[in-house]
């Protein structure tokens, strides 16, 4: 990941959230730092996060984000499944067909 792109979600950004915000992270792992995450987490100055990706992958098994009844942890494969991958191969297919088609098309 790029530098100036790793942590931009990090200590002075979680404490400016309302107690009650959830954070979602579902694009990188490196654009929260976790550190700083379990910290809030723990102190109870978030309400709750919510993390399909992960700074270090696969998540360790002792990392306290798996300890914590506020934290959602879930797998970043959701496209994954046999009909999520057909929608997208479809999607690609019909996206290549309507320029080929296209009177712009030279």
């Amino acid at each position: 990941m790029r530098t100036e792109n790793r942590y931009l979600v990090g200590a002075a950004e979680l404490v400016m959230m309302r107690r009650t915000a959830v954070l979602v992270n579902a694009a990188r792992g490196a654009l929260v730092d976790e550190r700083a995450l379990v910290h809030v987490l723990q102190t109870r100055r978030l309400g709750g996060a919510a993390l399909d990706v992960f700074e270090h992958e696969p998540l360790a098994e002792d990392s306290a984000l798996r300890r914590m009844p506020n934290n959602y942890l879930a797998p970043h494969n959701a496209n994954a499944s046999r009909s999520a991958g057909e929608r997208v191969h479809r999607s690609c297919i019909d996206n290549v067909l309507k320029v080929l088609s296209s009177t712009n098309h030279r």
